[in-house]
């Protein structure tokens, strides 16, 4: 016989979230009242807390979602017209890379776009710093 567990949308007062538990469901989390599991009173009480998980996303991608629309906003109609035509170029480069080359000799002979944000042929734009499918971005003179 399963125990009756109440599920609700907010943290009740004086309540803490009980660490190292997986048996809450899926989008939700455990807290309690803080009062010990081996309490022989049975004063302790435990709740299911539905997660926001809207507010932990916009968290994650603070960053990186500005830049983002900042680029979108300046592709023109010539520059999707361009990409089309060489199939994809370069929006934003940086300097970092992932991974490694497997095979220098046939990745030297590949011509690739530099790291970063790109324009792809069908008028997308998406990040690429792998560094088997990008060249170093040149030193300026």
């Amino acid at each position: 016989m399963e125990a009756k567990v109440k599920k609700i949308n907010q943290v009740p007062k004086g309540y803490i979230k009980t660490r190292n538990t997986t048996t809450a469901p899926k989008g939700y989390a455990w807290y309690s009242n803080g009062i010990s599991r081996f309490d022989k009173q049975g004063k302790r009480k435990s709740v299911l807390v539905k997660l926001n998980h809207n507010k932990m996303a916009k968290k994650r991608n603070m960053n990186k979602a500005p830049l983002l629309k900042r680029i979108e906003a300046n592709i023109t109609p010539g520059l999707k017209k361009m990409a089309k035509k060489n199939g994809g170029i370069a929006l934003k480069i940086v300097s970092k890379r992932t991974g490694t080359v497997k095979n220098r000799t046939m990745d030297s002979k590949l011509k690739a776009l530099p790291p970063g944000y790109r324009l792809s042929r069908t008028g997308k734009v998406y990040y690429e710093a792998r560094k088997n499918r990008s060249d170093k971005a040149r030193k300026r003179i």
